[in-house]
């Protein structure tokens, strides 16, 4: 996977020249500023490392060298090595759905190189499955959301045709407030047994209650799309 992601980015730095004849080039953000002020997008990649998903963006161009971007990243993951030590013969399910808009500014610093900056909201959701002591179905659902402070490095190669492509190598989300949590459990037939003091669920709560207050960083994500 390094290897790919080394080759695209190789390819993409220089001009696509054959025999003295260019068929298509990437330019710097400042010559299609007049022109092509908005565009449309699409990633993939580690936006919370290690949690992958896809991504949608959507960008204005407010100066030549600066950009203001509006981006959706959703992705799942399962999370039951947070709490699985314990509970290896009772834990059927654990994982988390996130999902996080931003507004971003990009600053361009040469051709393709940028600086992104930007605050961003995160909503995640923890589904939790068990075997409960009472011999039924624990069944939970956690939601925490916090507000994050986004920084981020990457190219973005830009062509006359309109098209981009580019990769985020750094993103970085730093939690500072806003942050909130409500929970959802259950049995899964009615009547018997006690589950609000569960070990295993107390574990999946108290896990999922952290998450908010903690920083993560993506890593490599890729994304193309096209200038209107």
């Amino acid at each position: 996977m390094k290897r790919f992601f080394f080759a695209l980015s190789f390819l993409f730095s220089i001009p696509l020249v054959a025999r003295g004849q260019v068929d298509e080039r990437p330019v710097p953000n400042s010559e299609l500023y007049s022109s092509k002020k908005f565009g449309l997008g699409v990633g993939t990649g580690n936006f919370m490392s290690p949690i992958g998903g896809t991504s949608l963006q959507g960008f204005y161009s407010l100066t030549p060298d600066m950009l203001l971007e509006f981006q959706k990243w959703e992705g799942t993951h399962d999370v039951r090595k947070l709490i699985q030590n314990n509970y290896e013969d009772r834990l059927m399910r654990f994982d988390i759905h996130v999902m996080q808009t931003q507004v971003r500014w990009k600053y361009f610093l040469g051709q393709s190189f940028y600086f992104a900056g930007g605050l961003g909201h995160r909503d995640a959701k923890f589904k939790l499955q068990a075997n409960g002591t009472s011999g039924q179905d624990l069944m939970a659902d956690f939601k925490v959301f916090s507000t994050q402070l986004n920084i981020a490095v990457g190219n973005t190669w830009m062509f006359d045709s309109g098209l981009f492509l580019g990769c985020e190598w750094l993103a970085l989300s730093l939690p500072i407030g806003g942050t909130g949590f409500s929970s959802n459990v259950s049995l899964s037939a009615s009547g018997g047994g006690e589950i609000s003091n569960d070990s295993v669920k107390q574990d999946a709560e108290r896990a999922a209650r952290k998450s908010p207050y903690v920083s993560t960083a993506g890593f490599a994500t890729l994304h193309f799309g096209l200038r209107l």
